[in-house]
């Protein structure tokens, strides 16, 4: 598609710091207001699994209870970093998860709007061109199936860590 060139930064308006992805600096001031802001659906995902996951210390031994949960600590070896509200390129990614190059999206109801899913479509092109794998999950989704959206992000890591690739035709969504 593009090499990321300073030219290329430049014409979309982007600027590259230590070893991050490529972002705009004019969003860092909708970066922080949404951070303040989180939907109930952000905040539970977080809350209840993401920030628990990102604090726990590697186990010292496997065990059955939480098994892939245990694996992904024992491989990695370190916490894992997890940014909310992150701005890749000229879009904010509600979740990252940078050593699996991982953006975990949730759709509230805005997404369904005219034009919006056209636009998650454009823009999930371009993450994925920075080699970034985007799961998608619905609000409706972490209410009413926290367990599975907790699971399928566990897939995704696990997966990730023991090199096995996802066909693009795989969809890690209860999105139809």
């Amino acid at each position: 598609m593009f090499e990321i060139t300073p030219e290329f930064l430049k014409s979309r308006g982007l600027i590259k710091a230590n070893n991050r992805l490529p972002y705009n600096p004019k969003l860092k001031e909708r970066v922080r207001e949404l951070r303040k802001n989180m939907t109930k659906a952000e905040k539970k995902l977080r809350f209840e699994f993401l920030l628990p996951l990102s604090k726990k210390a590697p186990p010292q031994s496997p065990s059955t209870e939480g098994e892939a949960n245990s694996r992904i600590w024992v491989s990695r070896g370190s916490k894992l970093r997890i940014y909310r509200q992150r701005a890749i390129d000229n879009f904010i990614v509600d979740f990252f998860i940078p050593q699996y190059k991982l953006v975990i999206e949730l759709d509230g109801n805005s997404h369904y709007e005219d034009g919006a899913q056209e636009y998650d479509k454009e823009r999930t092109k371009i993450l994925e061109w920075y080699g970034l794998k985007i799961i998608r999950f619905t609000n409706d989704e972490v209410y009413n199936s926290f367990e599975g959206v907790c699971e399928k992000i566990l897939f995704y890591i696990d997966i990730k860590l023991h090199g096995k690739e996802i066909k693009d035709s795989f969809t890690m969504s209860y999105r139809k």
